[in-house]
């Protein structure tokens, strides 16, 4: 089609900014475009899609021109102006669009278009580009308006000279038209003149070209058409087409073909025509009524579609295979048991199988179109996108795992599989993926890796050897993955070592063997496997074990056969057999030779053992009794098996016990009878059933007669015996009394032994602590205490060798590190021995223990280590040793104490454990009691030792203790509390009452004198019992000091009145006696007092248990 230049172009109209002037030339060309249309009425369609183009680019112009003025007048009015000149446009071509007359609308837009788009250019733009080039320049903004207005007015006369040339353009382009109307005629003569030619090429058309009147005959054919139907052109001039098209065979037919030739309408039609050879061509038809001179004819054009019908039957069967595909893949992914999606290159879902919809609980119609975040939490949604992304990215396929949320809730680990897809024009058409869920495997997998620990831990401790090997294609032609320590144990080779000398060498047979094992190992390999068989070995260090060895072939999860070897140490075994073996033989030929009878029978009664005295005593041979029924056969009947086998059997069936002896006669070969004594005994398995009996008899005839001689004898010893046990039952009286009477008097003795000791050792202490005595008068007062104590030991030594002499000490036995008790004794000795600068060492091995009392043990030593203090020179030393001897009693520790002393001569020395016996220290004035080495043996002995000594004269002592030893203990350990010395507590606060009950004013006065050195104490005193009650209740103290023995009322008596009285039950009660024996403090402690302190007292011991009960009494009290 031909443009018409409805606005022709002038180079007046550049505004000088190339992106606006290319953008004014673009809509130029577009209205000449439109102008043609409308000048050539085309289509509306069509006017209107080149009328949209037009305004759509207007509309971007306008954006172009707005950035470039806002980037240099940003603000301006003339800015404004502008937009609102673009804004009008918009507006005026919307409500062009609207106009229901289309061609109307496209020359009004049209003339509209010319209008503005001049006056536009040409005035707006033209300003506008004058002042942007003038700021450009770098003139200011009044400056570069100014300089646009002076423009603008040189330009009115070139715009009247484009105005003037922009109408001449439409006076040319009418005598244009008219040109080539002249021209249209001209054509239509020759159009007419060539029709004879077109018919000519009519018969020559490629398609069936046929012409029939309005009868339906036929009166122009083309070749082509000849040839479709197979007749000449003759044949089908003048021939009715109503015999020729399927359509029309029946007799209706021609009256159909008449109605349709009359239709005015075009006829686009498929039908079938027929060839002279009988056969339907499946035709086209295209049919167009036309007049020509008159006559109406109808042209019609017939294809030959049989290749085509051939081919869209072809394309048809291929869309149902396509469709049945379709539906086939469908169903496919709908059965497959992993979830499978698709989404689309902005990760949008486009579907999935119904998987994917249980797994993650939305439906497929709810899923399309949507993307992660519209169906998962951000934090899962996120993930899947920048995967997604990464894939798009790389194309082909990926692979990763991650958490999904199920449609329950819970988060599985899922593995994605995901790839791309592409369009039919190469581009990103999308991803598929496929879902397989691992929470189960990975569960599987922790699990099977647990078992594995597991299995591994129980490999590793198993006592039998295990080792799993394969076969490699090098040496040593054996691998070996698993060996554990048992293994080890049990060859001495590691599994490195195996796996580098070789099997034969870890496993070497003896010598003579060697041929057997490898011509065994052969065999093996072809499964004839090694089911307990015994071998010996011999391990890394030359020792000879024998093993049991079970093979066989395990398949492990990698594949291939491997060897798994259980090997048994079973030395020891074979050793016990052998042991056993002998022992039987022992047995046997011990019970051939015992003079008993002895007797085995099975849960039948069956003879299972006789030996030969049993045999020689009834008379049978070697094994004529084995497996027949004794009671039926040696016991007389009917008493055998009526009486005595149910009684067997009942003891068989557990219902009576199955030890008993008894008396019973058999009957031998020869058919006497001989009286036995039976002792029977059940014999067992190792899970305790009762499998037999093992009896052992004798013949007790001849002992039935000495028997009762004897009970003629015993019936007068017995008379005998009962005179004797009245006579030895009055001197047991007589003892105990004494013992009574005796221990009576050790009370007596200490308790009044005791009172005036208290008095003397505590006015002496108390007279140490005056600052005024003078140096004579404080060694006195030394001298005093120290021949006090002295006398208070031996008084305490003379009542513990009683104690022990009448079998009344008590002993806690118990194991006993020696380390902590010698520790305690060598604090206590080393400053006894520092004076005479002797050195004291100990040499104990770590953990040794004795069975012992620790208390007493301790007692001993200090006795032996105080000795030898004694007993030494000026620079000597003393020796601890302590060493673990195997002796017939069993393991005992020796505890030896060696000195370098004067020494004791040969001949006297079994006098040391003797009472009061000091030998060379009688006259000399080395301080003792003599019966302290007789307290040590007796102390030594009552714990199930021994004591001994050596000595030299002049040289030294050796005195050794050995006791049983005890169980090992740890280091950390401890046996019994230190005795070493306490912390002393700070006294009481202030105004604290003490009250002291007894009826010694010496006492009194003591306790007066010892407290008095407490300034913020109270001191109540009362002589009498009944006294001290009251001021108990009166004063209510914060503490009782109670006498025991007094006249009228005991301690205990008054003890129980102040336990029952409300004001002085929580007071606590200190007991101070001079009964020192141990039931004594026993009874005390039972009960009640907090503290139980025997006379004479140590006043710095008796302070700390006044302070510390003191200090528990400081809570507020009521008064």
């Amino acid at each position: 089609m031909n443009t018409i230049d409805f606005l022709p172009w002038d180079e007046s109209f550049d505004t000088g900014l190339p992106e606006v002037d290319e953008q004014h030339r673009r809509l130029v060309q577009l209205i000449n475009v439109l102008a043609s249309h409308v000048a050539f009425r085309t289509h509306i369609p069509q006017l209107e899609e080149m009328f949209d183009e037009l305004a759509d680019y207007a509309v971007y112009h306008f954006r172009t021109e707005e950035a470039v003025w806002h980037e240099h007048l940003a603000g301006d009015p003339s800015e404004v102006d502008h937009q609102a000149i673009h804004a009008g446009f918009e507006q005026e071509v919307s409500r062009l669009r609207g106009h229901p007359d289309g061609q109307r609308a496209a020359e009004e837009t049209l003339a509209f278009l010319a209008r503005w788009l001049i006056s536009h250019i040409l005035e707006s733009d033209r300003y506008m580009a004058c002042t942007t080039l003038a700021l450009r320049a770098g003139l200011s903004r009044e400056a570069a308006r100014a300089h646009a207005s002076a423009e603008m007015a040189r330009g009115t006369r070139m715009f009247a000279d484009i105005v003037l040339s922009i109408n001449a353009t439409p006076a040319t382009n009418a005598l244009h038209l008219m040109a080539e109307v002249a021209e249209l005629r001209r054509a239509q003569a020759e159009l007419r003149h060539e029709s004879e030619k077109n018919r000519a090429l009519l018969r020559s058309a490629s398609d069936g070209v046929h012409v029939l009147d309005t009868a339906g005959n036929l009166v122009e054919v083309s070749d082509s058409f000849c040839a479709m139907l197979g007749y000449s052109r003759e044949e089908l001039i003048g021939s009715n087409m109503a015999g020729r098209d399927a359509r029309f065979a029946d007799d209706e037919g021609p009256s159909r073909l008449r109605q349709e030739l009359d239709s005015p309408q075009r006829r686009v039609l498929h039908t079938r025509y027929r060839h002279w050879d009988g056969r339907l061509i499946p035709v086209d038809v295209s049919g167009v009524p036309v007049v020509i001179d008159g006559q109406r004819l109808l042209f019609y054009s017939a294809r030959d579609v049989t290749e085509r019908k051939r081919a869209e039957e072809e394309l048809a069967l291929e869309r149902q295979r396509l469709a049945d595909q379709l539906r086939f893949t469908g169903r496919l992914l709908d059965t497959i048991p992993n979830p499978v999606f698709f989404k689309d290159e902005n990760g949008r879902y486009l579907g999935c199988n119904t998987a994917f919809e249980e797994y993650i609980g939305i439906e497929r119609d709810n899923l399309i179109g949507c993307s992660v975040h519209d169906i998962v939490p951000s934090s899962l949604a996120d993930k899947y996108l920048a995967a997604d992304r990464a894939l798009f990215e790389q194309r082909g396929t990926q692979t990763y795992q991650a958490e999904v949320r199920y449609a329950d809730g819970s988060l599985r680990d899922v593995v994605f599989n995901k790839a791309t897809f592409n369009r039919a024009d190469g581009g990103i058409g999308g991803l598929v993926g496929v879902m397989l869920d691992v929470t189960e495997r990975m569960r599987m997998e922790s699990a099977l890796k647990q078992q594995a620990a597991f299995t591994d831990c129980i490999i590793e401790a198993m006592v039998d050897g295990i080792a799993v090997c394969h076969e490699i294609p090098q040496p040593p032609q054996v691998r070996f993955t698993v060996w554990n320590p048992a293994m080890q144990k049990l060859t001495g080779y590691s599994l490195s070592d195996v796996n580098e000398l070789g099997w034969q060498r870890a496993l070497q047979v003896d010598g003579e063997r060697q041929d057997d094992a490898l011509q065994r190992a052969e065999r093996m390999r072809r499964g004839d496997h090694l089911r307990g068989e015994e071998w010996t070995i011999r391990r890394r260090n030359g020792e000879r074990r024998t093993l049991q060895v079970h093979t066989t072939f395990v398949n492990p999860p990698r594949g291939g056969a491997h060897l798994l070897l259980v090997l048994r140490d079973v030395t020891a075994r074979k050793a016990a057999e052998q042991l056993l073996r002998q022992q039987r033989d022992l047995a046997q030929r011990y019970l051939d030779t015992v003079q008993s009878l002895m007797l085995a029978l099975d849960t039948e009664g069956r003879v299972t053992m006789i030996n030969r005295a049993g045999r020689d005593l009834l008379g049978y041979a070697e094994n004529e009794l084995l497996g027949r029924c004794w009671f039926s056969t040696c016991l007389p009947q009917p008493k055998g098996t009526e009486r005595s086998l149910p009684t067997f059997r009942r003891i068989i069936a557990g219902e009576l016990d199955a030890s008993f002896s008894a008396e019973d006669s058999v009957l031998c070969r020869d058919g006497s009878l001989r009286l036995i004594g039976w002792k029977t005994g059940a014999l067992t398995d190792d899970a305790g059933h009762i499998i037999g009996t093992l009896s052992s008899g004798a013949d007790i005839g001849e002992r039935k007669e000495v028997e009762a001689e004897l009970e003629r004898h015993r019936t007068h010893l017995e008379t005998l015996v009962a005179q004797r046990t009245t006579e030895l039952s009055l001197a047991k009286e007589a003892a105990e009394r004494a013992n009574r009477a005796k221990s009576e008097f050790l009370s007596s003795m200490s308790h009044e032994l005791r009172t005036p000791m208290n008095a003397i050792i505590g006015f002496a202490q108390m007279l140490e602590y005056d600052g005024e005595l003078s140096a004579d008068q404080q060694d006195s007062i030394h001298e005093i205490l120290k021949a006090s104590r002295h006398l208070l030991d031996l008084i305490n030594e003379v009542l513990d060798l009683a104690r022990i002499e009448s079998g009344r000490i008590e002993l806690s036995l118990e194991t006993t590190d020696i380390a902590a008790v010698v520790d305690d004794c060598r604090h206590l000795i080393e400053p006894l021995a520092a004076p005479l600068a002797i050195t004291l060492s100990t040499v104990v091995p770590a953990g040794a223990t004795v069975h012992a009392d620790r208390t007493r043990l301790k007692q001993a030593l200090l006795n032996l280590l105080s000795n030898a203090v004694k007993y030494n020179r000026e620079r000597g030393s003393i020796q601890l040793e302590v060493e673990q001897q195997l002796t017939a009693a069993g393991l005992r520790q020796r505890i030896c104490v060696a000195d370098t002393g004067i020494g004791i001569a040969p001949e006297r020395l079994s006098e040391v454990f003797q009472p009061f016996t000091r030998l060379q220290a009688e006259n000399s004035e080395i301080e003792g009691t003599g019966i302290g080495l007789t307290i040590t043996k007796r102390l030594v002995e009552l714990m199930g030792g021994e004591i001994a000594a050596a000595s030299e004269a002049g040289v030294g002592s050796r005195f050794w203790i050995e006791l049983p030893a005890g169980t090992v203990i740890g280091d950390g350990d401890s046996t019994a509390p230190s005795d070493g010395p306490h912390e002393e507590k700070q006294t009481t606060g202030d105004g604290q009452r003490v009250l002291c009950i007894d009826d010694n004013p010496s006492n009194l006065k003591l306790m007066a004198q010892i407290l008095g050195r407490r300034g913020n104490l109270c001191l109540l005193t009362a002589h009498a019992p009944q006294l001290g009650i009251e001021l108990a209740l009166a004063h209510r103290p914060h503490l009782i000091l109670l006498d025991i023995n007094m006249p009228g009322m005991d301690g205990y008596e008054v003890l129980a009145v102040l336990q029952r009285e409300p004001l002085t039950r929580r007071t606590p009660v200190v007991a101070i006696t001079a009964n020192a024996l141990a039931r004594d403090i026993e009874r005390g402690r039972a009960a009640g007092f907090l503290d139980y302190i025997t006379k004479p007292i140590d006043v710095a011991a008796f302070l700390r248990v006044v302070d510390e009960a003191l200090e528990n009494q400081r809570s507020p009290r009521s008064e």
